[in-house]
């Protein structure tokens, strides 16, 4: 905490590095918002050695690596987006490896937080004359109750 008092302290009295520490962190704020779908606060951002030794000596440093250890939030926005995009790759091995070892709650927990198993729809919307069409079409179809409802699902219906 010393260290980013001090800092905080250097950058106030300095124009180009108040300069340099505002441009720096505006792009890594709207990088993290890009890529991670995360709000980062600039304040925070300070306690990143990467950012301070950035700002003071103007050279480019790797602020990923720090950031996803620093903050939790980017640590798991980082797992999410490697899970998803296995999922997406639809690589069922590498996506299995990220469950293994873990209970069957731990597993479940891990699926719900990553939005895994969520029903997705696979049709539009009805709008309302559509859905009033099929059900006119269904009633006419002198079909059983359980049949009717079977056809009602398939037609988009919902109950």
């Amino acid at each position: 905490m010393q260290d980013v008092s001090n800092f905080k302290n250097i950058v106030a009295q300095s124009v180009v590095l108040r300069e340099r520490w505002l441009n720096l962190t505006s792009k890594i704020i709207n990088e993290i918002e890009s890529g991670y779908g995360e709000v980062i606060d600039r304040e925070a951002l300070a306690e990143l050695n990467s950012v301070r030794l950035a700002t003071l000596t103007g050279e480019e440093f790797d602020w990923r690596a720090e950031a996803t250890q620093q903050f939790p939030i980017l640590k798991r926005a980082t797992e999410v987006a490697k899970i998803r995009a296995k999922i997406e790759a639809e690589d069922e091995a590498a996506i299995t490896s990220e469950f293994d070892g873990l209970s069957p709650s731990e597993a479940m927990a891990k699926s719900r937080a990553l939005g895994i198993g969520q029903k997705v729809e696979d049709r539009p919307s009805l709008t309302i004359d559509q859905q009033a069409d099929a059900a006119r079409k269904i009633n006419a179809m002198q079909l059983s109750p359980q049949e009717r409802m079977n056809q009602a699902r398939k037609s988009g219906l919902k109950y």
